[in-house]
């Protein structure tokens, strides 16, 4: 407004009351020209309200999950009545009250009040009268149709549905939140983060160190090592620096043993991690275990974020990944075999299959039972199998997820790799596989044994040792019979008798030096009389069935036999030899 001074004020001060009703009109006109605009003039103890966090993608079903909440960073309390929290649509603008605020609703200066469904935990101070939808969309508060704040978040194309720029799109089960809370500087983008949801907390502390665990599909061997790898988040506003206290708890039958780690961290800037390894034997368990993880550390404001927990089984399971055609004869299917090690039925329904991409496939939601002692094959193409598997009675399923697609290539530095999760997410398998195959279609790689851990030491797979290349819902060809590991190459049983007894297995072990091995049988005389297995690159661990044929499909007669296991360098030729004399008795 313009100030009049002097003579000329005083001339024109007679007519103040037809300036007044001049103004008066002025004001219709203009009150007449804004109907229905929302204008940004917000009294100055409203405009202490801002829209502190926004959650609205819930994973499922957003309905009754999903919140708004709102700050005072004011220094008075704020009476609510005739505050507003509106919905936008950001295809349209068009705005849908969210909740409407009465009389006798108070914030209390620095206080956090939340509006939402009825399943918000902890409970909404409201209950919201609509639901917010997914992104691209906007929030904002008005008092007496007056903006006092707005957020818009994802790629919208509305100028007047956010504060300069909009904020980012969450993914699902994460809210947007200021950072720090409270903070407004007119730019949605700078004042915004994605976070996991904090209602009626702070979004963000000074001193805030966070504990996860990364590697929560755990399968350590049994009586092995549990290799817990843990990550420190700086989640605070200020960089921190010095010893960083994790207490772990690894529970057996409600008693826990107490291991703590600590790390001296130099400087951990806001918003950084860092990885710490902790290591203990899994000796003492059964089949599962429990561990907990809880920062201890005085001058973290934030104790919601300390405790990190995981759940997991120990290899080998009931349920083992026993056979893989990652490389099929072009057009056909790529198919994984599963076996049920135990004593009891498996249901396999709302299992869940991966591999290296982590995207998980659900299996199926029906009924899906394998006997103890019984074969799934999984298939890309299950009604290809159909004239590969022999047994009429093993079952074949496909992936109702979707086929992962397997890998058929590997370097010295990755590897494919394959989990199966149960009901409850734990991890029931897991394994690795590099590429064996050398360009070759058609062969199978199968486990050695479905008895040892998934990921022991020496490997676990070997390529298929029989013309037809595979062998899906029988005894794999590199394994027979449950026995158990050993270093040494041994031969059982020895005497040996191809009517009396199904076969003779012979295993062994390579060394870490060794690329590969190669079984063969001699008579007395020095004539090889059959040619067992052998491979390249496979697991250093080795078993073999030998029926008593020789390599024309002949009987053998009664004798002293030579068993020679040859062990490949890595210049392709014979390192070292291992004999043993078997005494075979033919006719029973």
């Amino acid at each position: 407004m313009m100030m009049l001074k002097g003579d000329f004020r005083k001339k024109f001060l007679p007519h103040r009351n037809i300036i007044s009703l001049f103004m008066s009109f002025v004001k219709l006109l203009m009150l007449t020209f804004l109907a229905g605009v929302v204008c940004f003039v917000p009294s100055r103890s409203s405009a202490q309200i801002v829209i502190n966090e926004i959650y609205y993608d819930h994973p499922g079903s957003d309905t009754g999950h999903e919140f708004v909440e709102l700050l005072n960073t004011g220094k008075e309390t704020i009476n609510l009545s005739g505050f507003r929290i509106e919905f936008l649509d950001g295809r349209t603008g068009k705005p849908e009250t969210y909740y409407e605020f009465t009389n006798n609703i108070y914030l209390a200066f620095g206080g956090m009040l939340i509006v939402g469904g009825v399943d918000c935990i902890p409970s909404p101070n409201c209950i919201a009268q609509c639901v917010l939808q997914n992104g691209p969309d906007a929030v904002r508060l008005t008092y007496n149709s007056s903006v006092v704040d707005l957020v818009g978040y994802g790629a919208l194309g509305f100028s007047d549905l956010y504060e300069s720029e909009p904020t980012i799109d969450v993914m699902e089960g994460f809210s947007i939140a200021r950072k720090p809370d409270g903070k407004d500087s007119g730019n949605n983008n700078l004042d915004f983060v994605s976070v996991f949801p904090t209602p009626m907390r702070k979004n963000f502390f000074d001193n805030d160190l966070a504990l996860s665990i990364i590697n929560d599909d755990l399968l350590p061997c049994a009586n092995g090592q549990i290799n817990l790898k843990l990550e420190v988040i700086n989640s605070g506003l200020d960089d921190f620096s010095g010893l960083v206290h994790i207490v772990v708890i690894d529970t057996l039958d409600g008693i826990g043993e107490i291991l703590t780690v600590v790390s001296d961290v130099d400087l951990l800037k806001s918003g950084e991690s860092i990885d710490i390894e902790c290591n203990f034997p899994a000796s003492g368990f059964f089949d599962s275990a429990s561990v907990f993880a809880f920062l201890d550390e005085e001058i973290d404001g934030n104790s919601n974020n300390d405790t990190a927990f995981v759940s997991f089984l120990f290899s080998p399971t009931d349920i083992v990944i026993n056979e893989i055609m990652y490389r099929p004869v072009t057009g056909r299917s790529e198919w994984i075999e599963l076996y049920n090690s135990g004593d009891n039925k498996l249901n396999l329904q709302g299992y869940f299959l991966s591999d290296a991409n982590r995207k998980v496939r659900l299996i199926t939601s029906d009924d899906l039972v394998i006997s103890p002692g019984g074969y799934l094959i999984l298939a890309q193409f299950p009604g290809d199998m159909k004239g590969i598997v022999s047994d009429g009675d093993v079952l074949i399923h496909g992936v109702e997820g979707g086929w992962p697609g397997l890998n058929d290539y590997s370097t010295d530095f990755s590897c494919e790799e394959i989990l199966l999760r149960g009901r409850l997410g734990r991890v029931v398998e897991k394994i690795e596989y590099h590429d064996m195959l050398e360009g070759e279609r058609g062969i199978s790689i199968e486990r050695f044994s479905p008895f040892v851990c998934s990921s022991i030491e020496g490997g676990l797979w070997h390529t298929c040792s029989i013309a037809a290349g595979s062998t899906p819902g029988v005894a794999n060809s590199v394994f027979h019979g449950a026995l158990g590991i050993n270093d040494k190459f041994t031969i059982s049983p020895n005497p040996f008798s191809p009517a009396r007894d199904k076969g003779v297995v012979i295993s062994g072990r390579a060394q870490t030096r060794d690329t590969g091995f190669l079984v063969r049988i001699f008579n007395m005389e020095g004539m090889e009389i059959v040619n067992l297995a052998g491979e390249k690159n496979g697991a250093n661990y080795f078993s073999t069935l030998w029926d008593g044929l020789d390599s024309n499909g002949g009987m053998v007669v009664t004798g002293l036999y030579i068993c020679v296991v040859e062990y490949y360098g890595l210049g392709g030729s014979v390192c070292r030899r291992e004999k043993r004399c078997l005494a075979v008795k033919a006719g029973g």
